[in-house]
C-alpha cells in the first residue's frame, strides 16, 4: 500500500503540513525535525506524488538539457553535474543531443516546451544574437552553458575560452614555435580569439591556411590535421579546439610519418579523462566540466523559483596542463621562456 504524508505525520505526532514542508526543505521547519521526517519517509518507502504536486504548484518537476553530444567526455561530465544537482532538488532531467545541428536543436526545443518543462539548460548550436533572443522569448527559464554571448541579457555559465586559447598559444610561443596551427570548431566560443591575440603580441599574423575548421570529433580532427601535415611547410605545433579533435590529429600526424613532439607538438583543450593516458600524454587546457553543469543547474533552480532579479553570469577560469606532447625548439629553455603571469596560471602534471 502506498505511504502517504498523513501516515508519516501520524507516526511522528505532527501535522501533515509539517511533513509536507519538511520534505520540500522549508526553512520554517527545524533541521532536527526535517531529518526525523525524511528518515521515517525513507524507512517507510514514501514516494512523492509529483503529478499532484504539479497540479498545485503548476510545475512538472522536469527540466531539459540540450547539448551537442552526450557521448563526449566533456558533455557527459557536464550532464552529470546538472543531473546530480537537479535530482537532489526533486527534478528529472531530459537530455537531448543536437550534433550541433540547428534543425535538431529546434526539434528538441519544441518538444521540451510542448511537454511543459519548468526550465532548460542549453549549449546552443547557433550563437547569432537574434536566434538566442528568440530562445529567451519562449517564456521558460533558461540558462546557457559552455556557449553564450556575454553581451546577452541572460544567465550563463561558461569557461573563459579566450583565456584558455591565449594561455596555450602563449605557451607554444614560449617554446619557440612560430608556425602554430589552430584546428577550430564549427561554433566559435572564443578560443580562436585568444590564439589570435597571443600571435599578435609576437607580431605574427594569423595564417588562414593554418586554421582549418572541423566538427569537434575525433574524425574531424583527423581530417583537419591531414590538411596541415600535407602542407609544403607543415606547422611545428598544432593546437586543437578540444581533446577528441587532438586525438584525431595525433592519428593523422603519425600516419604521415611525423613524431610527437619531436617533429610536431600537439595540444588540446578540456583535459578529458583520456588525455593523460595518451602516448605521449597530451598537453591541454583544463576546464571544470562537472562544475559547469552543477553551477548551471543551481542558477536554473533560482530562476525557476523566482529568486533571481538579474541574470547570473558565471565565467570559470581554465588552467594550462603541461604534459609531454609539446617540446621547445630553438635555444631558450621552457621555464625561462615562460612569462611570470603564465607560470602562475599553469599546472604542471608529470
Amino acid at each position: 500500500m502506498k505511504v502517504t504524508i498523513r501516515q508519516i505525520a501520524k507516526q511522528l505526532g505532527v501535522h501533515h503540513t509539517t511533513v509536507s514542508r519538511a520534505l520540500r526543505n522549508s526553512p520554517c521547519i527545524s533541521e532536527n525535525m526535517r531529518q526525523r521526517i525524511k528518515s521515517l519517509a525513507i524507512k517507510l518507502g514514501y514516494r512523492p506524488n509529483l503529478v499532484a504536486s504539479g497540479l498545485s504548484t503548476r510545475k512538472t518537476f522536469n527540466v531539459g538539457l540540450i547539448v551537442a553530444d552526450i557521448s563526449t567526455t566533456f558533455f557527459s561530465q557536464v550532464a552529470r553535474g546538472v543531473e546530480d544537482t537537479m535530482r537532489r532538488a526533486g527534478y528529472n532531467v531530459f537530455i537531448c543531443n543536437t550534433d550541433d545541428k540547428i534543425e535538431d536543436e529546434k526539434f528538441h526545443w519544441d518538444a521540451l516546451i510542448s511537454r511543459g518543462v519548468d526550465g532548460i539548460i542549453i549549449s546552443p548550436a547557433n550563437l547569432k544574437p537574434r536566434y538566442l533572443q528568440k530562445l529567451l522569448g519562449a517564456g521558460v527559464p533558461i540558462v546557457f552553458i559552455d556557449r553564450c554571448l556575454p553581451s546577452l541579457r541572460a544567465s550563463y555559465v561558461i569557461t573563459d575560452h579566450f583565456s584558455g586559447g591565449y594561455q596555450m598559444t602563449k605557451y607554444l610561443l614560449s617554446l619557440g614555435h612560430r608556425r602554430i596551427a589552430y584546428v577550430r570548431g564549427e561554433v566559435e566560443m572564443g578560443r580562436f580569439y585568444g590564439y589570435e591575440h597571443a600571435l599578435k603580441e609576437y607580431g605574427i599574423p594569423v595564417d588562414n591556411s593554418l586554421t582549418p575548421v572541423c566538427d569537434f570529433t575525433i574524425e574531424g580532427g583527423k581530417k583537419a590535421a591531414k590538411k596541415l601535415v600535407r602542407m609544403e611547410h607543415p606547422p611545428t605545433a598544432i593546437f586543437c579546439v578540444n581533446d577528441p579533435v587532438a586525438l584525431g590529429a595525433m592519428k593523422a600526424i603519425r600516419e604521415h610519418g611525423f613524431r610527437i613532439p619531436e617533429d610536431i607538438s600537439l595540444a588540446g583543450f578540456d583535459n578529458a579523462d583520456f588525455a593523460e593516458f595518451l602516448q605521449p600524454p597530451l598537453t591541454t587546457v583544463h576546464q571544470s566540466k562537472y562544475e559547469l553543469g552543477e553551477e548551471a543547474a543551481r542558477i536554473l533552480l533560482q530562476e525557476m523559483n523566482g529568486k533571481l532579479r538579474e541574470p547570473r553570469k558565471v565565467e570559470l577560469k581554465p588552467v594550462l596542463v603541461i604534459r609531454d606532447s609539446c617540446r621547445h625548439i630553438g635555444d631558450s629553455r621552457v621555464n625561462s621562456a615562460l612569462p611570470e603571469c603564465l607560470l602562475l596560471a599553469t599546472t604542471i602534471i608529470a
